[in-house]
């Protein structure tokens, strides 16, 4: 299945979510193997439920698959739920496979960091430990080496 039709059902901004979260899923760094390890968009499938009232559970299979179900809010803004949906594989990623994504900094060397996701003036971006804005969810380049 395709990135498109697997978010061809979701809420609009819940699929724009998925789709920046997917694009920047090219940064795991898996902290074991002291590699980075590329995610392609076709082996991501995201999906949601609509749980009760306006609330939703999300989910991603593929080779990093998870559901997680907060009571997201159906009605949440684009930036809103790509924030969401960051933190969500970010803790999932971290909590359970020992990846850090995503990562900026030297792969191999203590200088390597993870970013976080925030909301900032509206967007939804990675922060650095400092609070410094590195850029936005979705716009992170792909690495193959080093990020």
């Amino acid at each position: 299945m395709s990135l498109a039709a697997s978010t061809a059902a979701m809420p609009n901004a819940w699929a724009m979510a998925a789709e920046a979260v997917t694009r920047d899923l090219a940064h795991l760094y898996e902290a074991p193997t002291g590699t980075v390890r590329v995610v392609d968009a076709d082996d991501v499938d995201w999906y949601w439920e609509h749980t009760f009232e306006d609330c939703i559970a999300i989910g991603m299979s593929g080779p990093d698959a998870f559901a997680i179900g907060r009571g997201y809010c159906l009605d949440d803004g684009a930036a809103e739920a790509t924030v969401h949906l960051a933190d969500a594989v970010q803790t999932d990623l971290a909590g359970y496979r020992f990846t850090l994504w995503p990562v900026y900094g030297h792969v191999g060397k203590a200088s390597v960091r993870t970013l976080t996701p925030e909301l900032r003036d509206g967007a939804a971006v990675w922060v650095t430990r400092d609070g410094d804005v590195y850029a936005e969810i979705g716009s992170l380049a792909p690495t193959t080496s080093s990020p």
